[in-house]
Formats: C-alpha cells, sequence, structure tokens
C-alpha cells in the first residue's frame, strides 16, 4: 500500500506523516531547482544566439549609412509582416547585418528587449547614429500597433532618401574630383617640366613677354621652401578654420545659406532639401503623426537653418490654428484681411524666405492638401515630382560641367603653350 493510499484511507502514523512531508519538500525544492536551471539555460540560449561583438564595448563613431539603415529596416519589415516575434526578428538581423555600428546597436537593443523595454526606449538612445526620421516612424508604428505598415514605409523612404542623397553626392564630387587632378596635374608641370623648359628659353637672351615672365617666377618660387611653408599653413590653416566655423552658430548659418546659394551646385542641394522636407513629412503624416511633431522631426531630419527656420515659423503658426496650407499659400498671396491679421516684420520675412525655396507648385499643392485633408498624399506625389526635377537638374549640370572643365583645361595649356612659342618665335624672327 503506498502512502498517499494510506493517507486516504486515515492510516499514516505520526513518524510516516512526518517523512512524507520531507519527502514533498524535497520534490519542492527540486522543482524549484529544475525551474530555474531552465530559466538560465534559455537565457544562456538567447544570449548566445545574438553574440557579443568582440569590440562591443568600442563606441564606433559616426553615423549608419541611409543604405545599410534602409536595408535593415525592409528586412525587419518582412519579418514583422510575417508573424516573428521582435526578438527572433533581433537575432536574424544581427546575423545578417555586416554593419559593425549597426550589430552592436541591435545587440544592445535585443538585451533592453529581453528585460521588457519597449522597442522605441531601446532604440531613443541611439537617435544620432540612427536618426529622429527613423525613430519617429517606429514609435507610431508601436503605438498606432502598425509596425509592420510603418517599417514597410520607412524602407521605402529611407532607400528612396538613399539613392537621391548619393546622386547628389555624385554630382558633387565628380567636378571636384576633375579639379583635384587638374591642380595635381598643374603642380607637376610646374614643378618639373616647365622649369627644363624655362632654363632653354633664359638662355636665349631674347625679350621675354609678360606671361612667360608671371610663370618663370611662378616656378622658381615653387622651388623655394617658402612655398611648402606656404601651402601647408594655407591647408591646415584652412582646415581649422573651417571646422571651428562650421561649429559656431553664426558660421553654421552663413554656411547652410551659402549651401543653397552657390551658383550651380546650390540648385541641387535646395532640391535635394525641399525632397526631404515633402518626403519626410508627408510619411510621418501618413502614420498619425501629430503635424506639429512631424515638422520638429523633420526640422531634425534636414538640419539646414533655412529650413528649421522655416519650421519653426510653422509650427507657431499651427499653434496659433493657422493651418499649413495658410502658411504657404495665403499670407504668401496675401489673402488675408490686414485687419484681422496683422503681419510682423518676422512674418514678412519667413514669407519671403518660403516664397525663395519653394516654387508655386509647391505652396500650391500644400494648400490643396489642406482644403482635400489630404495633406500626406499630396505631399508626397509632389515629392514625386521634385525628384524627377532633381534627377533631370543633376543630368543637365553634369553635361554642363564637362564642357567648362574641358575649356578650364583648353586655356591652361593654352597659357604655357604661349609662354613657351612667343619667346621661341621672337628668336626665329631675330635670327631672319
Amino acid at each position: 500500500m503506498t502512502m498517499e493510499e494510506r493517507r486516504i484511507r486515515g492510516r499514516f502514523t505520526k513518524e510516516e506523516e512526518t517523512k512524507r512531508e520531507e519527502i514533498l519538500e524535497k520534490e519542492e525544492l527540486l522543482d524549484i531547482a529544475r525551474e530555474a536551471a531552465k530559466t538560465k539555460a534559455k537565457a544562456k540560449k538567447q544570449t548566445k544566439e545574438v553574440g557579443i561583438l568582440p569590440d562591443a564595448g568600442i563606441q564606433l563613431g559616426g553615423k549608419v549609412g541611409l543604405k545599410d539603415l534602409a536595408v535593415l529596416t525592409s528586412q525587419w519589415a518582412i519579418m514583422v509582416e510575417a508573424g516573428l516575434d521582435l526578438k527572433k526578428s533581433m537575432v536574424i538581423l544581427y546575423n545578417q547585418t555586416e554593419n559593425r555600428k549597426l550589430r552592436k546597436i541591435i545587440n544592445d537593443v535585443y538585451q533592453e528587449v529581453v528585460k521588457g523595454s519597449s522597442i522605441h526606449k531601446a532604440l531613443s538612445k541611439y537617435e544620432k547614429d540612427l536618426g529622429p526620421y527613423f525613430l519617429g516612424m517606429v514609435e507610431a508604428g508601436e503605438k498606432s500597433g502598425l509596425l509592420d505598415k510603418n517599417l514597410r514605409q520607412l524602407a521605402i523612404s529611407l532607400e528612396r532618401l538613399s539613392k537621391i542623397q548619393a546622386k547628389v553626392k555624385s554630382s558633387l564630387t565628380y567636378p571636384f574630383l576633375i579639379i583635384f587632378f587638374a591642380l595635381l596635374v598643374s603642380f607637376i608641370v610646374f614643378q618639373f617640366v616647365l622649369p627644363q623648359i624655362f632654363i632653354v628659353i633664359k638662355d636665349l637672351n631674347v625679350p621675354l613677354p609678360l606671361i612667360t615672365q608671371i610663370l618663370i617666377y611662378i616656378t622658381d618660387f615653387m622651388k623655394t621652401p617658402y612655398f611648402y611653408i606656404l601651402l601647408i599653413a594655407t591647408l591646415v590653416g584652412g582646415f581649422i578654420f573651417y571646422n571651428n566655423f562650421s561649429r559656431t552658430k553664426q558660421g553654421k548659418i552663413i554656411l547652410d545659406v551659402l549651401k543653397i546659394k552657390i551658383p550651380i551646385f546650390g540648385r541641387i542641394i535646395k532640391s535635394y532639401l525641399v525632397v526631404t522636407f515633402f518626403s519626410t513629412l508627408s510619411s510621418l503624416l501618413s502614420t498619425g503623426t501629430p503635424l506639429a511633431k512631424s515638422l520638429e522631426i523633420t526640422k531634425k531630419v534636414i538640419g539646414n537653418y533655412i529650413f528649421e527656420k522655416i519650421i519653426d515659423y510653422c509650427i507657431i503658426k499651427i499653434s496659433e490654428g493657422i493651418t499649413l496650407g495658410d502658411i504657404f499659400f495665403k499670407f504668401i498671396k496675401g489673402q488675408y484681411n490686414p485687419k484681422t491679421t496683422i503681419l510682423t516684420e518676422e512674418d514678412k520675412e519667413i514669407i519671403s524666405i518660403i516664397r525663395d525655396i519653394f516654387d508655386p507648385m509647391a505652396r500650391q499643392m500644400v494648400s490643396i492638401g489642406d482644403e482635400t485633408g489630404k495633406v500626406e498624399e499630396v505631399l508626397r506625389k509632389y515629392a514625386d515630382f521634385q525628384e524627377e526635377q532633381l534627377n533631370r537638374t543633376i543630368e543637365t549640370i553634369s553635361t554642363i560641367i564637362e564642357p567648362l572643365l574641358i575649356v578650364f583645361v583648353g586655356i591652361f595649356v593654352g597659357i604655357i603653350l604661349l609662354a613657351v612659342m612667343i619667346p621661341l618665335y621672337s628668336l626665329i624672327t631675330t635670327a631672319d
């Protein structure tokens, strides 16, 4: 007869009852130990699945590139749509991501999520690396329960901005590279080729034209240590000045204004900022993010003083009950009654800036969006249109720059030929 049967029949002795309680207590302790062991093994397995970078404690500098972030967001969106939970998604993303900075971020975020933190809160300390736009879209998706939709929209937007950014960088980098190599070739010619030719010309004992004398003076100066001292001092001094100047408030303002005012390239930069403004704002609004907060996030994404000034003004006016369409259209068209609406000097200044930055079509589209209640849709369509225009602008400017560079090289070669050939011609004429 078992102990349980005897207990049921009430035939336990006092000693047997004590022994039974001791056995049950031991079994209970064993169950607790088994559960603890399972929990520890599970946690160990999760940590092993994610892994920790060998240099996980080292802070890798610099922002994460838009291209890498777009790929990661696209993969994440697919996994969320497929129904994978957050932890498994983090594990897969970690294993598939090659960018070391992103791997560290995923690793840290995973550890926070395992502890029970929300995904937005875990990501928030990496705003400098991921950007306010990324965090804003994730936060909106997490709060609305539409994370998969938001991630898909975010991936599309990041991929789009990445392509635009690459085109803009390419259009700006190409001419600078050509100019750099042209200067390098010029340096070699002045340092090693022309001095040998001018030695012969000096020995001819013929009157030298002004252009030849200037080139001789330049080549002689480039042979002295003073030239290298001046060159190094200019490069180092220029770098230090720019680095310090760009960090000051006034310096940032001046540089941001110059970026969109500089001939040829300013047009590209301004178009890029306009596309970024409308694209980012429309994406945020489509997730249900309030207009004021969407503008605040967009301001951080753009990071240009002129656009920041416009956005700050819009946020203030929206808080006063004025719509975005009114700011972009009615203020500028003068459709407000002066008796009820008094424009301050700041109003007039911002209106002038908006008129200069945004073309009539952009301002009209914002107004239409307000009237129809489809602001995000209208802004997205205009962003698509403006992106096409930007692509055409880049292509047009690229075709213009190449002939200009050829003309520059031709003028440079022509000057050298004149400096060499005129003395030789004089010698031949004298001889005749």
